[in-house]
């Protein structure tokens, strides 16, 4: 994770899980009100990985989806990637209208704890944490040995506190003609079902939200596990308003940038079939007169 509040041309970069029986659709909202901006970066055995790119004036944020096929193997993220103490966020979807999604949300969301439990048990004990930073003094001789540890403990609280974790439900309202699809959608804006603006979200059953507040919280959430005034990273959150504003304009600045790249695409493009067509011309030509 690459991150630099104090530079003002600077770029953020988030990992979050998506996971819950609405993680396809949600994928769908992306693909549509996203179009080129959104893409699949990486799939291999039970993960799939899509890229989001916000870019505003002088600042730009990249956000990675990580989804697994298999939700049943949520431990190997707890244990190999090592996600909690990246402070990466898990959201949990489920439909808001179905109370058997809703459920189901609810018991994968204590499944999640229940093994970051496991895992992190005991970390945060006087004497682990002591021994820890006896073992960080000897390794990192700048480490200062005078470290409060009654804040640091308060620091890492989210990784045993079932109250502030990085697990968060997020409810959607699905469209009702849009049916659930396990590939991204990249309609026309003519025939797209959902738009950047729609408030079809619930952000922990509170009132609709509209995916720029999801990202907003997503920010917010993760610089405050990291005890950084917001002062330090609002530039990131103006990125999204900045985005939003030249999205309504049709300005985006990837838009343009690929709109120039299309051109010359199609140029070269053209030139090769001109090419063929007279290579095939002449090797013709040649023939009639054998």
């Amino acid at each position: 994770m690459e991150e630099k509040p104090n530079n003002p041309n600077s770029r953020l970069d988030l990992e979050v899980y998506i996971m819950g029986e609405m993680k396809y659709e949600f994928i769908s909202f992306l693909g549509e009100c996203y179009k080129e901006n959104f893409c699949e970066t990486l799939s291999w055995g039970n993960f799939r990985r899509f890229q989001l790119t916000l870019i505003g004036k002088k600042n730009w944020i990249n956000i990675y989806f990580i989804l697994l096929k298999n939700e049943m193997t949520a431990h190997v993220l707890i244990n190999t990637f090592k996600k909690y103490e990246k402070r990466n966020s898990t959201l949990i979807i489920y439909n808001f209208h179905d109370q058997k999604t809703k459920k189901a949300a609810e018991t994968l969301q204590e499944a999640l704890i229940f093994e970051r439990n496991k895992f992190y048990e005991g970390i945060l004990n006087d004497n682990s944490i002591k021994k820890n930073l006896k073992k960080l003094s000897e390794d990192i001789t700048e480490l200062k040995a005078d470290v409060d540890i009654n804040t640091l403990k308060k620091n890492l609280k989210y990784l045993v506190d079932n109250e502030h974790t990085l697990i968060h439900k997020i409810g959607i309202s699905p469209n009702q003609t849009n049916k659930k699809t396990k590939n991204v959608k990249k309609n026309d804006s003519s025939c797209a079902c959902y738009e950047i603006d729609s408030p079809i979200f619930y952000l922990e059953e509170s009132e609709k939200s509209v995916f720029n507040e999801i990202v907003n919280f997503i920010i917010t959430d993760h610089f405050s596990k990291l005890s950084v005034q917001e002062k330090e990273y609002e530039q990131f959150l103006k990125v999204i308003v900045d985005y939003s504003k030249l999205k309504s304009l049709g300005e985006t600045p990837t838009g343009k940038k690929q709109q120039a790249g299309s051109s010359l695409l199609n140029y070269v493009f053209k030139s090769i079939d001109w090419m063929i067509l007279f290579y095939i011309l002449v090797c013709f030509y040649n023939f009639l007169i054998n």
